[in-house]
């Protein structure tokens, strides 16, 4: 692994290249009335394609909670079957993509809101 630019950087795992880069987790607020936290805002984020070819299978629809690490769609690429899924509970609030459509690495495939345990 080696920086980019701050708070990116490129790993190579044998023959293969990722770009990486650093978030920042949500900003929260006390709830002065119950004691808990809350989200300061809700924050739509996007799933990007991690290669190019076709969207097989989207796995839930619009408004439902994934849970960490489940796969949310799974894109044929080269013959191989690349299962897309994020590391936190989300949320999905739109498709961008449906099945059997065609998209290139970086495009947007879906927004989602992360859920706060």
């Amino acid at each position: 692994a080696y920086p980019v630019v701050l708070g990116k950087w490129n790993v190579r795992i044998g023959q293969w290249f990722f770009t990486l880069r650093s978030i920042t987790a949500p900003q929260l607020k006390t709830d002065l009335q119950s004691g808990g936290v809350i989200p300061s805002e809700k924050k739509v984020s996007k799933l990007n394609a991690l290669v190019s070819g076709q969207v097989r299978a989207l796995f839930f629809r619009e408004g439902a909670t994934v849970n960490a690490r489940e796969p949310v769609l799974v894109m044929e690429s080269l013959g191989a079957l690349v299962p897309h899924a994020l590391p936190f509970s989300i949320r999905v609030t739109h498709w961008k993509v449906g099945a059997n459509d065609q998209v290139l690495t970086g495009q947007t495939l879906a927004e989602f809101e992360i859920l706060i345990p």
